[in-house]
Parts: C-alpha cells; structure tokens; sequence
C-alpha cells in the first residue's frame, strides 16, 4: 500500500460498497465521504515527483467524492486537482469526467430541491386560501 491513509481509504471504501448492497445508502455515503477524507490525506503525503501515484490517488478521490454525493465538495475539490501541472493526461481526463457529473448532478439536485420547495409553497398556499 502507498501510505495508511490510502489503506484506510479503500478499507471504508470497500465497507460502502458492501452497505450499498445492502441498501444502507446514507451509511454508504458517510462511509464513502470518509474514504474521501483519508484518499485526501494520502495524496497530501505523495510527492510531486511521483505523478503516477499522485494521478491514481486523485481519481480516487474524486470518484469517492461522487460517490458519496458530495457533488458540492466534488465541485469545490476537483478544479483544484486540475491545478496540478504534474498530472498524468489520463488521470486529466477521468477527473475531467468527474467534474461534470458533479456539475451535472448537483444541477440536477438543485432543480429537485428548487421543485420541491416551489411545490411546498404551492401546498402553503392552498392551505391558507378560505
């Protein structure tokens, strides 16, 4: 393994994974959002030098971030990463990719939690006509 925090990262991973299929999402979203934290952590610890390692651990941690549905984090995270000159191109790519899920998704969260709210009003609405 890299360092203990990758370690760590993909055993929380692995725990998700097994929840999800258990259907225990909220659980599997926590457990995914700190496998994120810790791939975080791993990849503070790699030296610029080694941008193999630092390209893998990067995708893992946006592909962790966008499974925990941390789409705001992934959004907040990922620009960053592709700050990074010493990226590999491949790595580039897949958090590229990444990135506009995140977009993509909490667009679409956004629009489901403005219909709501839109429709909540409505029903306040109603209930206060005589």
């Amino acid at each position: 393994m890299i360092n203990p925090e990758h370690e760590q990262a993909q055993k929380l991973s692995s725990q998700a994974a097994l929840l999800l299929q258990r259907a225990s999402m909220a659980e599997a979203r926590r457990l995914f959002s700190r496998a994120a934290r810790m791939e975080k952590q791993a990849l503070g610890k790699i030296p610029s030098e080694k941008a193999r390692t630092r390209g893998i651990l990067s995708v893992s941690f946006a592909a962790l971030l966008i499974k925990a549905e941390d789409y705001r984090g992934a959004r907040k995270e990922l620009p960053d990463l592709l700050r990074d000159a010493t990226l590999p191109p491949a790595s580039r790519r897949q958090i590229e990719d990444l990135l506009e899920e995140a977009l993509q998704k909490d667009q679409d969260s956004s629009t489901v939690h403005k219909h709501a709210a839109f429709q909540a009003g409505i029903e306040a609405a109603r209930k206060t006509k005589p």
